[in-house]
């Protein structure tokens, strides 16, 4: 059972609060709900380091704030909105320094209230200021694998079509696989079935277009 638990932030067992950093999270999810892309920057150092997946390794907040906006200003302009949560499995902390080991929540609601998850995992390295105030100095994350982060999703047809177009956008691109259809069963019932990529490639005969979304 988790030590310390709240709606954004999650101590798993042996995980040792710390009052100013699990502060640091809280302000992060508080941030996301409001879209507020400056509130979040806030919370990295000036020369920050983000890791994220598919990108070189970004220096400083001026980059960290484009990145936060390119991903709000969307939500914004859609009407919908994005929270995200914590859950701490390792933390060491030792003088100025600490790092926490953990899994993230992502879900996205549109305006009509239709709601997409996804996990993730990430390390990041927090940093003491001189004004006592703890900062992320390295933000380091990626997805997690489709068996870890989308257990729930057997039973949810909107987190299967999140998680199977991730998984069919990439393979199909790396196999050259044109197009395929896929039928999910369970307890003798099919509870989702969506077509991806071309069904006629002469034709040009589109079933899904991977990796896009479809209005």
């Amino acid at each position: 059972m988790p030590a310390t638990e709240t709606k954004e932030l999650i101590l798993e067992k042996g995980v040792a609060p710390h009052a100013k950093i699990d502060d640091v999270y809280r302000r992060f999810s508080e941030a996301y709900k409001k879209l507020d892309a400056e509130a979040v920057t806030n919370l990295y150092t000036d020369d920050a380091l983000a890791i994220s997946p598919g990108n070189d390794i970004e220096r400083g907040r001026e980059k960290i704030l484009e990145n936060f906006s390119n991903l709000f200003n969307p939500v914004k302009t859609g009407g919908g909105s994005l929270t995200i949560s914590f859950r701490i499995l390792e933390r060491r902390v030792s003088g100025n320094l600490a790092y926490d080991v953990g899994i993230f929540t992502f879900t996205r609601k549109s305006a009509k209230g239709e709601a997409r998850s996804g996990r993730g995992k990430f390390v990041v390295v927090v940093r003491r200021m001189k004004n006592g105030e703890w900062r992320f100095q390295v933000d380091a994350y990626n997805d997690l694998p489709a068996a870890q982060s989308n257990q729930a999703a057997a039973s949810n047809p909107k987190d299967l079509e999140t998680l199977l177009e991730q998984i069919f956008a990439e393979r199909m691109e790396k196999l050259y696989i044109p197009g395929a259809v896929v039928a999910v069963v369970k307890d003798g019932k099919i509870i989702f079935t969506k077509g991806y990529g071309v069904a006629d490639v002469d034709r040009n005969i589109i079933l899904w277009k991977v990796g896009k979304e479809q209005k």
